[in-house]
């Protein structure tokens, strides 16, 4: 096996034996084996990604041997690429009708991503990422396709080797303000050697209940016949905040992020007003402004620091032709910008393969994670660093200006300079300790027999066991915030989560003309998910102990036992036609413990595919410029299951005390929802169609895919009557969901020779969702469903914002100031009225409007690639976002209501366009806090070094290279906050705001990899 390029030998390359299931692979030298052949005469096929694919006949005498040499050539398109299927079949990319969508080990450098998240931003058309605060550890929302449920779960399904895998995106038991840790991040970038990334129920059929929102399907590295090859890399980095704090003693960065304000002046008496807002001036309750107080507690007492990343990897492959290994170690530390956010993490991993015989081959893939992460407190949380500076005051009482400042001499207050709670430095924020640990062990094995050369059967079995423990201690005595915090408090949760999956199938190859060929494809899977948790807390701890035995007062325990089985069937059937037409339809059959008891049996999700290669014709325009085309269309549905006793109703246990305090007797409640007998999964039906091409000698390649999906059967929660004696609401299936797209992407590699390699890939994605009709139970329409600034409303984009819109305002009496004096009544939310005051100078809608959509309807992404001289690679990535709002409910906290230190509500000096945003909100909207959170970012660039060889010697290494990587350099919006693209829950299936949340930092890490 060699490449026509280098002459060199090509390793890795799947050579099969054209209609069976025979195959082998080639070695470091090239060379391959198949046996068990009987006599005959055999077509092979050579397949490596990247390579034109290559064919050859040979014929084959009993008892003999032959051979069959390959000369591959790069490939112009990728469409005998190898995907696994959800029956663990191998498939090459030209048989699947569906969008796929790939991402390999060489798509993205190490040394600009910390997480898997950000591996898949931006990397694949289908895939929205949006990430959440800029602390480590922290998880994203992964969105393929938007969105296909209003009450269930939005996050696609991850699947490890063949192993269903965790996928929780809200993996915290105690609050820290917002943020939550992402199981999808305990991925190991290091380990992967594919992902695929199948965005709807027209690919992800087969997968079945839960497989509606998509799969992301990962295959971790494994070994390559030839002796051992060692890889090691070290990392360093740094990351920083990229809030200005650099003042030089005046505040000049941004004042409506960072600065707290306070008007005060004296009244009609020449009395001091130490709350002279713009309203107090225009009800005159103000009539003489004096001193306009700023205030940056961050710039007082810099709580941020510049944080690092250090990261180590050791990896061997090799094998022979019977067996290959590939064994892996990391550690990586990483010290966030917040003194209590660390994260320490160690990777193992082993992956054997093996021929046990002729006909049996098995895998073993373990993976194996240590972590410790800790947490600061942000966001929604007065605690946190972040919000109680956000939210803290005008003043800064310290003794060396607070006889210059008569607020100051009305309190005490000498330590906080400016943050929120009086006479507590920012430090002790520190002090309060947030902290979990995870083991995981991830274990997939694989059989795969071959009896018959036209018979293969494999059966995966393997489980994802995670073991967790969430603590907090507030130490007694250390921290002042409060009372409690004064006494001291301790929380531990110990949760322990298998998930354990077995699928098992047989593949039939039949040829049954010299021209078509069926493939059939049977078999079964059972999942068994569980948690297992225990939850134990205290307070009023004794003064310098940290644990539950210290605790006094305030005791609470908490048990979760949670099961869920899925048993499942599946039968495939697909046609080949001459290697260029393939058809496949396939049906799975689904049944789960948290169906209903009374729902209607099975649930049947069957899928239709069609592929053509349609350039290979011989009929076909033999075009000069144009190399490849295929076309493809797919139909199927999928699912989405109820939740864990969502059809069931229960009894809580309670204790209870009837006259003696001693007596405590065991007791229940009725639990809520009410069980539901006749719920049944969410159905989503997805119709795509698309094409690929490539043209100009592969200079020029790309894809197109249009979609259209239907959920039916969404749960959505009417309201019971009170007289049942039971819980108020019930989930029944009754809405619909609509979404259609479009997505795909264009690469063009205008310079390609020995100096100067030069790729643009580009991006893109869009779609629309709404709802369709949230249905009737009882006779009754259900009403919009209202969740703080949004609504699910049919007729529009689940999740969308509404609130009354601000028409017009203008300044009628000049006096620089946007009022809502003598205003009319909104929403029976009454306005201030003053005789002989100014007239009302701002018009509100008299209805809810509907304002805009949280979920990005536009995504684009540009990767760009220069390689110079074969040993220096330049790459960037360029993403763009629109077509959604964020609420910035971090101004709008900042700007109105007890904590007001804005200067949207203080300084009369203020753009009326600021004016009105405030003042509207005090007449109960959020229109003006409601922004475009369209962005262009810089998000990665990187260049890696080849170094010449003679320098890796030096190193005893047979090879070296040199990575300079750096994350989030550049951002252009017009949204007024941190960032557009923060999230402060980012568990939440449409909760989206940034309230108090730490923007993402800036990451620069430097990387050096050896080969031995």
């Amino acid at each position: 096996m060699t490449d026509v390029g280098t002459k060199g030998p090509l390793s890795d390359v799947r050579v099969q034996v054209v209609g069976s299931v025979s195959a082998g692979r080639s070695d470091a030298n090239g060379t391959y084996r198949i046996t068990g052949l009987p006599a005959g005469t055999y077509t092979l096929r050579a397949i490596r990604l990247g390579y034109s694919q290559g064919v050859a006949s040979v014929t084959v005498t009993t008892g003999g041997t032959v051979t069959a040499n390959f000369a591959l050539s790069v490939a112009a398109t990728n469409l005998d690429a190898i995907t696994i299927s959800a029956t663990g079949e191998q498939q090459r990319k030209r048989e699947v009708g569906a969008s796929i969508s790939r991402i390999d080990s060489g798509a993205f450098n190490p040394a600009t991503v910390a997480n898997f998240s950000q591996v898949l931003a931006a990397r694949t058309p289908g895939i929205v990422v949006q990430q959440g605060a800029g602390t480590s550890g922290v998880g994203s929302r992964i969105r393929l396709r938007g969105v296909t449920s209003i009450n269930l779960s939005n996050d696609p399904l991850l699947v490890i080797d063949g192993v269903f895998a965790n996928n929780n995106v809200g993996s915290l038991t105690f609050g820290v303000g917002g943020a939550q840790a992402s199981r999808f991040d305990d991925i190991n970038p290091e380990d992967i050697e594919d992902i695929q990334v199948i965005k709807g129920p027209a690919a992800t059929a087969l997968y079945g209940t839960g497989a509606a929102n998509g799969v992301i399907q990962i295959t971790t590295k494994r070994g390559k016949a030839g002796k051992a090859r060692w890889n090691f890399y070290g990392e360093l980095g740094q990351q920083e905040t990229l809030l200005d704090l650099s003042s030089n003693g005046t505040l000049s960065n941004d004042a409506l992020l960072l600065v707290n304000y306070r008007q005060v002046g004296r009244n009609a008496a020449g009395a001091r007003v130490g709350a002279c807002s713009r309203e107090a001036q225009v009800l005159r309750t103000c009539v003489t402004p004096d001193t306009l107080y700023k205030n940056s507690p961050f710039i007082n007492e810099n709580p941020f620091r510049t944080g690092g990343n250090e990261s180590y990897g050791l990896s061997v492959s090799g094998g022979g032709q019977d067996a290959q290994y590939y064994l892996a170690a990391d550690i990586e530390q990483d010290r966030g910008i917040f003194a209590p956010n660390n994260l320490y993490r160690r990777n193992f991993r082993a992956n054997v393969s093996a021929n046990v015989l002729p006909s049996l081959q098995a895998v073993v893939n373990i993976g194996y994670l240590n972590s410790s992460s800790g947490f600061p407190l942000n966001d929604n949380l007065f605690a946190g660093t972040l919000s109680a500076g956000l939210l803290g005051g005008a003043f800064d009482c310290n003794p060396a200006t607070r006889t210059r400042i008569v607020e100051c001499a009305a309190n005490n207050d000498s330590l906080s300079r400016g943050y929120v709670t009086s006479n507590v430095p920012v430090t002790q924020y520190f002090v309060q300790q947030q902290q979990q640990n995870i083991q995981r062990l991830v274990l997939a094995s694989t059989l795969n027999w071959t009896p018959k050369s036209w018979l293969k059967g494999t059966m995966r079995v393997g489980g994802d066991l995670l073991r967790r423990d969430d603590q907090t201690l507030v130490p007694p005595g250390r921290v002042f915030l409060n009372a409690a915090s004064i006494e001291g408090s301790r929380f531990q949760s110990k949760s322990y989560i298998p998930s354990l999956s077995a699928t098992g199938s047989l593949t039939g190859t039949f040829n049954l003309t010299d021209g078509i060929r069926s493939v059939t494809t049977a078999g079964g899977q059972y999942l068994n998910e569980q948690t297992r948790r225990t939850d134990a807390s205290g307070a009023v701890l004794l003064p310098g102990t940290s644990s539950l035995n210290g605790a006094s007062a305030r005791f609470t325990v908490n048990e979760v036992n949670q099961q869920i089985v899925t048993v499942a069937g599946f039968v495939e059937q697909r046609f080949e036609w001459n290697d260029r037409l393939f058809l496949t339809t396939a049906l799975r059959f689904d049944d789960a413990s948290v169906f209903g008891n009374s729902a209607a049996g099975w649930t049947y999700y069957p899928s239709i595919t069609s592929s053509y290669v349609i350039s290979e014709e011989n009929w076909f325009p033999k075009l000069d410029w144009l190399n490849t085309l295929r076309l493809r269309a797919a139909y199927g549905r999928a699912g989405q299951r109820p939740g864990f006793r969502q059809s069931q109703t229960f009894f809580n246990p309670v204790s209870v005390n009837i006259t003696d305090a001693s007596a405590n007797l065991p007791a229940v409640t009725i639990g809520g929802p009410v069980g539901n007998a006749f719920l049944s999964p969410e159905i989503t039906a997805e119709t795509e169609a698309g094409f690929e091409f490539s043209a100009f000698n592969a200079r020029l390649s790309g894809e197109f895919t249009g979609f259209r999906r239907n959920t039916t059967d969404l749960l959505v929660q009417r309201t019971l009557a009170p007289s049942l004696g039971v819980a108020a609401n019930q989930f029944v299936n009754l809405s619909l969901m609509r979404t259609r797209g479009a997505e795909g992407s264009i690469t063009v590699r205008p310079i390609d020779n020995d100096k100067i390699r030069f790729e643009q890939n580009v991006t893109f994605t869009t779609f629309a969702n709404r709802i369709v009709d949230l249905g009737t139970a009882d006779g009754q329409v259900i009403a919009p469903i209202v969740f703080g600034t949004q609504q699910f409303r049919a007729g529009f984009p689940a999740g969308g914002y509404f609130q009354r819109r601000i028409l017009s305002y203008s300044d009628l009496n000049g006096d620089g100031i946007i009022s809502r004096v003598n205003c009319p009544s909104y929403g029976g939310l009454a306005n201030p009225q003053l005789v002989g005051g100014p007239r009302c100078e701002i018009v509100l809608s008299d209805s809810l409007d509907y304002i805009g959509q949280p979920l990005p309807a536009r995504e684009m992404a540009f990767n760009t690639s220069i390689t110079l001289f074969k040993s220096l690679q330049l790459t960037a990535l360029v993403n763009y976002r629109g077509g959604n709002k964020l609420y910035n409910n971090t101004r709008e906290f900042r700007n109105n209501g007890g904590f007001a230190n804005g200067p949207d509500f203080w300084d009369r000096n203020a753009p009326l366009s600021d004016q009105v945003k405030s003042t509207a909100r005090a007449m109960g909207t959020s229109d003006g806090y409601i922004e475009d959170a369209s962005f262009v970012r810089l998000s990665e660039i990187a260049g890696t070094y080849t170094l010449p060889v003679q320098w890796a010697r030096k190193m005893r290494a047979a090879g070296a290279s040199l990575t300079i990587g750096a994350r989030n350099l550049a951002l252009w919006t017009n949204y007024t906050g941190f960032d557009p693209e923060v999230l402060s829950a980012t568990n939440s299936n449409f909760g989206t705001q940034d309230f108090l949340t730490a923007p993402p930092v800036r990451r620069i890490t430097a990387r050096l990899n050896l080969t031995f």
